[in-house]
C-alpha cells in the first residue's frame, strides 16, 4: 500500500505513534504496540517517502515526565522529518470524560504537563527541528505546507469522513464547512448520492469574525502576525484596537509576546499561553 500511494504521487505520512510505551497505548485505546510504530516508519522509508511526520502525545493517564523524556528521544532516534506533540485534551461526551468526571482518570496535573511541553521543546530544538507552531516542530524546510493554510486563512480542501473546508471569498467573508463525521453515514450518503455527500455543517464567516480568527491562529506560530500584510488584509493594524493593544501590552509584561513595529509573535514561554493569549486578545 506505501508502495502504491507513492507511485500515485502521495509525498508526505503522518504516522499516528503517540507513545512507545505499550501500556500507554493500551491505557488510551489505540491498536497498535510500539514495535508496530517503529515498523510503520520503516515501511515508509521503504517505499520512498523522504517526508514523514510523526505524533507523539503528552499527559497521558499514568505517563510520567521520564516515560515522555523517552518518547521524545526514542523518537528522535527514528529521524522523522517533522513531529507533531499534543497534550491530551479530555472531552465531554467520550470515556476519558466520564472518568475525569468521576475521578478515575489519574493523570498528570497542568504543571507536570508544562514541563513536558518545556521538555519536548528543549529536546527537538536540540535535535535541529525548529519549533515553529505550539504542537509541531520540522526539520529546517519541511513544516507542515497543508497545515500551515489554516494558520495563515489560506483556502484548503477537505476530502473524506469528517474533513474540514474553508473557502475565503473576494468580499472578506468565507464559508467553512465539513463533511458527516460518521465515516459509515458518509460512505452510506456517498453510495446513495453517487458522489460526495452533502456537507453536514456550513457556516459564514464576517470579516470581523476572520481578523479575530487570523489573530488567534497566527499567534499560535512562531512568526506569529505581520503586522503590515494583516493591515492590508483586513484594513487596521492587528493592535489598533485599544483594549487589544492593552491586553497584548499585558501579554507582552508576562513574557508571552514579543511586540516589535513589523511583528507580534509569542515567546517561546508563550507557546504555552497560547490559549490564554487568544481568550485575551479576542474582540
Amino acid at each position: 500500500r506505501a508502495h502504491a500511494w507513492r507511485s500515485a504521487g502521495v509525498n508526505r505520512l503522518s504516522l499516528g505513534v503517540q507513545s512507545f510505551d505499550d501500556q500507554l497505548l493500551a491505557a488510551i485505546g489505540r491498536n497498535h504496540d510500539g514495535d508496530a510504530a517503529r515498523r510503520g516508519l520503516a515501511v515508509a522509508r521503504a517505499a520512498g517517502f523522504d517526508n514523514v511526520s510523526c505524533d507523539l502525545m503528552f499527559g497521558l493517564p499514568g505517563q510520567t515526565e521520564a516515560a515522555w523524556r523517552r518518547a521524545v528521544g526514542d523518537l528522535i532516534a527514528l529521524g522523522p522529518e517533522h513531529i507533531s506533540a499534543y497534550a491530551l485534551t479530555v472531552e465531554r461526551g467520550t470515556p476519558f470524560g466520564a472518568l475525569d468526571r468521576a475521578g478515575k482518570l489519574p493523570r498528570p496535573d497542568d504543571g507536570e504537563v508544562a514541563l513536558m511541553f518545556e521538555e519536548a521543546h528543549r529536546e527537538l530544538a536540540a535535535a535541529g527541528y525548529q519549533h515553529y507552531e505550539v504542537s509541531s516542530h520540522a526539520r529546517p524546510g519541511r513544516r507542515a505546507v497543508h497545515n500551515n493554510l489554516y494558520w495563515t486563512g489560506a483556502a484548503y480542501l477537505g476530502v473524506g469522513a469528517s474533513a474540514a473546508s474553508f473557502r475565503p471569498l473576494d468580499d472578506g467573508t468565507a464559508w467553512r464547512y465539513s463533511n458527516p463525521r460518521s465515516t459509515k453515514a458518509y460512505l452510506r450518503a456517498a453510495r446513495a448520492g453517487g458522489g460526495s455527500p452533502a456537507p453536514t455543517m456550513i457556516e459564514r464567516r464576517g470579516g470581523a469574525d476572520l481578523e479575530n480568527e487570523a489573530v488567534w491562529l497566527g499567534l499560535r506560530t512562531s512568526d506569529g502576525i505581520d503586522r503590515a500584510a494583516h493591515a492590508a488584509r483586513f484594513g487596521a493594524d492587528p493592535l489598533a484596537d485599544g483594549a487589544r493593544r492593552s491586553a497584548a501590552r499585558g501579554c507582552a509584561d508576562a513574557g508571552w509576546l514579543d511586540i516589535s513595529e513589523r511583528a507580534v509573535r509569542p515567546t517561546a514561554r508563550g507557546l504555552l499561553f497560547a490559549d490564554e493569549i487568544a481568550a485575551r486578545l479576542w474582540r
